[in-house]
């Protein structure tokens, strides 16, 4: 059975609750030894405590249930993409690296933070956000940074495009089965050296 994790905690605060009324209104009576029927409220405020005690029990136990299920879940489809996800970024990288000796690149799974959406948070609960982040560097200078427009230029761009699809072929065939792909005038905006760097790469791949 399924429950919803926000009424189940909530669920669980107003039982505890009223654990704690039932409890100090016990000792309440037990203080006050003039109270009428002190005896008898006290085994009805008891009787009320030892139940609502077998309903926070039971909560507890279906949060817990509920928590294992979802890692479970999580873990189930989350693994097998992260680790599919770090052999493209091996590959990646081994391309970036053969460009030169100042040049780098990865690929991470997350979801992005921040105020500019520019922090890759890979421990996020938000999977309806997660995406696939190529990260590059092509100067000794710079830090490793997203590829998006207005970071690298229109020929490192392409570079870039070109060596992550060699990495995501190298690993397809175990990961996720793809037989072809089409590409159109990958090397627009490219110089004589990435376009001839690129080129050598795609030879290897074939061969």
């Amino acid at each position: 059975r399924h429950l919803d994790q926000d009424k189940l905690d909530e669920e669980l605060e107003r039982v505890q609750t009223e654990y704690e009324v039932e409890r100090a209104a016990v000792q309440a009576i037990v203080a006050d030894p003039l109270a009428a029927s002190a005896v008898e409220r006290f085994e009805k405020q008891e009787a009320e405590i030892a139940g609502l005690a077998t309903q926070l029990e039971k909560l507890q136990a279906d949060l817990t249930d509920e928590d294992a299920a979802y890692q479970a879940t999580k873990a189930r489809w989350l693994e097998p993409i992260q680790e599919a996800v770090g052999a493209m970024s091996a590959a990646f990288q081994e391309n970036m690296r053969a460009l030169g000796p100042d040049t780098d690149g990865d690929i991470r799974l997350g979801a992005l933070d921040g105020p500019d959406r520019a922090t890759i948070n890979e421990e996020s609960e938000d999977f309806a956000n997660y995406g696939l982040h190529i990260r590059v560097r092509f100067r000794a200078t710079e830090e490793m940074q997203m590829l998006r427009g207005g970071h690298q230029s229109g020929g490192e761009r392409s570079v870039s495009i070109m060596l992550f699809l060699l990495a995501l072929q190298s690993v397809s065939e175990r990961h996720f089965p793809v037989p072809f792909r089409i590409i159109d005038e990958i090397n627009q905006g490219m110089d004589r050296f990435n376009e001839k760097h690129v080129f050598e790469q795609l030879l290897h791949h074939c061969t």
